[in-house]
């Protein structure tokens, strides 16, 4: 009796409780989660969590402007669920801009970047160093800006924050990365499958209570027996119907249109590049299932391309090889429908093409890319990092006749850039790193071969005092930007001498 009478005590006091009262307290009720979360936020900040590191730092004022740099932690914001993150290149200029400057930035992912080559064998430095001979009289700035393993999204916020730095000249390089690169649709690091998702996403993780929560779950050091690749993998078979063909498509074209949009609303020139792939030297990267012959039915077209180069029906073996790419199950190369999203977004804004696609084809013997021009399967060799940078400036309208004259053949930039054997040894071991990853080395144990035969005749050519230096080198461990470059050591080793 007197649980029951309680009940109808409380059930009395509630139902003269006042209306707008009943409605307040309600109010706070749903309010204090919030208010919660809101004063956990705010201590969270307090403790240096929550926001983003800018792509750009600004180190300080020195003779003739502020100094500013590319910071590396500025790239590693993009990644997310992966325990490491892509490298960007850092480089340092003055803010503003100073005057007779000609201040060119490259975005996009590791392509652009010029990965695995170093810096001053990127196509950004035979950029510089033929803009800077066709104008002796003007200094010119040719900044990378692209990224490892970043899709199309994380490029628009990088080339955002870069319009603020008074470029004459954007060249956007981007479309590998949009199913496995950061924010790409299948990556580890997926940033979701729509342009407002990709924004969602961006916004969720600037939250400290975010970033607080992943700091714990993150594992303490990035996997050592992985390479990045492997680490970026999310959904490793892609069917030719799946839904993320056309979302990675549509993302690309409205990053690449948003990109040129704001170029243009500031007044920046821009180029636009199709994107180069390996054709005749790789082939299909994505598994077999039984259930599924897709990458089978890829390989054949891959073989057919080869028998036909062979029988000289190069614009057939051409259409296969493409074919062959564009039902690859794993789709790390930028697909035709992807290139045609490119192409669309330039030709809506009315912004010039960079053909890099046509030009490479048409300096590969049999007229599809291979390993003259490629070193995997999307990153250019040196003489395709040089042929970036000349079709970069085929494409260019401010040079005169007069200034191209003064441009040099490429292999003349290549060894005044200090082209040379160590650092090809050193791309030889990263290649071997790459294709022996199990998804690489199932389909392409040639390509394995290829580079683990180039660095074993390397070291056995070398004489003994560089074979130490070689040995040293290879037992490094590697610091956060990797390990001490080899050149160096050898220089050091010869100096002695």
């Amino acid at each position: 009796m007197l649980s029951g009478k309680s009940v109808r005590f409380v059930r009395a006091s509630t139902k003269n409780f006042p209306r707008n009262k009943r409605v307040i307290f309600r109010m706070v009720a749903l309010l204090l989660p919030v208010a919660l979360l809101l004063l956990i936020e705010l201590g969270l900040r307090l403790c240096g969590l929550g926001g983003y590191t800018p792509f750009f730092h600004k180190v300080g004022p020195v003779s003739g402007g502020t100094l500013v740099v590319t910071d590396p932690a500025g790239a590693s914001s993009w990644f997310f669920n992966s325990g490491e993150a892509g490298e960007n290149t850092q480089y340092a200029f003055l803010d503003p801009k100073p005057t007779n400057t000609f201040r060119v930035f490259i975005v996009g992912g590791s392509a652009a970047n010029g990965w695995p080559h170093p810096r001053n064998l990127a196509s950004s430095a035979f950029l510089q160093a033929m803009l800077q001979d066709a104008w002796p009289n003007r200094h010119v700035e040719v900044i990378n800006l692209g990224t490892v393993a970043v899709a199309s999204y994380p490029v628009l916020g990088i080339m955002t924050e870069a319009l603020k730095f008074d470029p004459d000249l954007v060249i956007i390089d981007a479309g590998n990365n949009e199913f496995y690169g950061a924010y790409g649709v299948a990556s580890s690091s997926r940033g979701g499958g729509g342009p407002w998702m990709l924004a969602a996403t961006r916004l969720v993780h600037s939250l400290a209570v975010v970033q607080g929560l992943e700091k714990l779950l993150r594992p303490k050091r990035a996997d050592m027996h992985h390479t990045l690749m492997e680490i970026m993998s999310g959904k490793n078979y892609i069917a030719p119907d799946d839904w993320r063909r056309a979302a990675a498509a549509n993302n690309l074209y409205h990053d690449i249109y948003a990109m040129i949009a704001r170029c243009q609303t500031r007044g920046v020139p821009v180029l636009v590049c199709t994107v180069p792939t390996s054709e005749s030297n790789l082939a299909p990267i994505g598994p077999v299932l039984p259930d599924s012959p897709t990458n089978e039915q890829a390989r054949v077209h891959f073989l057919q391309g080869r028998t036909l180069t062979a029988e000289g029906k190069s614009a057939a073996a051409l259409a296969e090889f493409v074919q062959a790419r564009n039902l690859d199950t794993m789709p790390w190369r930028i697909t035709s429908a992807e290139e045609k999203a490119v192409r669309r977004a330039a030709h809506e804004r009315s912004a010039p093409v960079c053909d890099l696609v046509t030009a490479f084809r048409q300096a590969s013997p049999d007229g599809a890319i291979g390993w003259d021009l490629m070193d995997d399967h999307v990153h250019p060799t040196v003489r395709g990092q040089a042929l970036m940078a000349e079709t970069f400036v085929n494409a260019m309208t401010n040079l005169s006749a007069e200034a191209r004259a003064r441009i040099a053949p490429w292999k003349v930039y290549a060894q005044r850039l200090g082209d040379n054997p160590y650092d090809h040894y050193a791309v030889d071991l990263l290649m071997r790193t790459i294709f022996h990853a199990p998804f690489m080395l199932a389909n392409n144990p040639e390509a394995f071969e290829r580079f683990d035969q180039a660095a074993t005749q390397f070291e056995a050519a070398a004489d003994p005092k560089v074979g130490a230096i070689l040995r040293e080198w290879l037992n490094s461990i590697p610091g956060p930007d990797g390990r001490r470059p080899l050149t160096s050591m050898v220089a050091r080793l010869r100096l002695q001498e």
